[in-house]
């Protein structure tokens, strides 16, 4: 990723941050054009003609593995001290969570204070992972070394150690954890990736070779076109890794504007980057391997709440409008139907024919 600020004319002391493509490999630069631009920006060096983001990566190993009821931990410290927009978290953990054989959850939080997460009272599906279909691997385990992971997919059936493929690598760009600017950044297997959202796209496989950001954050905003954000915010991913069709899903838990990057590298790697600008990072990871499965494991099996209190309440121009379904009464029950309860809605189907539907709220027309 790089960054370049270009100024519009005639007003030079406004301008729009752009991402480009690098030409270096598998490297991070802040491409700008005047050199007090790049110096306000604490990890960037200006050398007399570019701007480049500094050597070096933002954590290291601070301590030993601490086993935890789920996984284990490692403790992060802070190896530099210039900032990128704000100020940067000091200490870090970095906790890995297995839940089952296909499910894992890796986080990245501040050790020394508590950041806002998002409050969900998440209901995990817990089974002892025997034989778990990942395996998350350190670039290094030794105390003072640079920080980084990659995930492989670990084939068990087949009787192979792993059958390859990496689902993530950092290795690509530097974890930056600050107070207001969160980015991780990570290879990806193929481009075959569908999802995030609510943005407009032309079709629901992700275009690497557009290189663009896209913002993830909820606004009145009907889909025109372009790459602005929408009345929704979804960041889950599927991406399909190869032509035997295992697919894996990732879900970002973070309630904080985001933005997201689907790219090619320098050397033609397809790469995903998220950014927030608060919080923590918090991932899980579904490995699938079937498409329909992930949605499966993220999703397990939603119960249907008749309290609208805490569920999902009609919206608030149908319901107003009264256009699509309502309450009835006996009275608007076509004469060919025989409802067996009072309790019953009026509404259309496709083609357009009145039916009736049973109240699935109520014991007595739940069959």
């Amino acid at each position: 990723m790089c960054v370049e600020m270009m100024h519009w004319e005639g007003n030079p002391a406004h301008g729009k941050w752009n991402d480009i493509l690098c030409n270096e490999t598998r490297s991070f630069v802040c491409k700008i054009d005047l050199e007090y631009e790049c110096s306000s920006l604490g990890v960037c060096t200006w050398d007399g003609r570019s701007c480049d983001l500094q050597d070096g990566s933002d954590f290291v190993i601070g301590g030993a593995r601490e086993e935890t009821e789920l996984g284990y931990r490692y403790p992060l410290r802070r190896s530099i001290q210039t900032n990128m927009f704000s100020e940067g978290i000091q200490n870090a953990y970095f906790e890995v969570f297995q839940y089952s054989n296909t499910h894992l959850r890796f986080k990245i939080y501040d050790a020394d204070s508590e950041r806002f997460e998002v409050p969900v009272e998440w209901n995990y599906v817990e089974y002892s992972p025997n034989q778990p279909q990942y395996n998350l691997i350190l670039d290094s385990e030794s105390i003072g070394s640079p920080f980084g992971f990659r995930i492989e997919r670990v084939d068990r059936k087949s009787g192979s150690k792993d059958d390859g493929t990496v689902i993530w690598d950092t290795s690509v760009g530097r974890v930056i954890f600050e107070d207001q600017f969160l980015q991780i950044s990570t290879l990806l297997p193929s481009e075959d990736v569908y999802g995030f959202g609510e943005n407009t796209h032309e079709t629901f496989l992700h275009d690497f070779s557009a290189a663009l950001t896209f913002v993830l954050s909820a606004k009145d905003e009907p889909p025109t076109g372009g790459t602005k954000n929408l009345y929704g915010v979804h960041p889950f991913y599927h991406c399909m890794e190869g032509t035997e069709g295992k697919t894996h899903g990732v879900f970002f838990v973070n309630s904080n504007p985001m933005e997201y990057e689907l790219r090619r590298t320098s050397g033609e790697n397809p790469s995903l980057t998220l950014r927030s600008i608060g919080g923590i990072f918090d991932f899980h990871l579904f490995m699938g391997p079937g498409y329909d499965s992930i949605t499966k494991e993220y999703t397990e099996d939603p119960a249907i709440v008749a309290d609208f209190t805490e569920n999902y309440p009609p919206a608030l121009h149908g319901f107003d409008a009264d256009v699509f379904m309502k309450w009835a009464n006996e009275s608007l029950v076509p004469d060919d139907q025989e409802p067996n309860a009072r309790n019953y809605m009026l509404g259309y189907v496709w083609p357009p024919e009145k039916t009736v539907f049973p109240d699935f709220f109520k014991l007595a027309t739940a069959d």
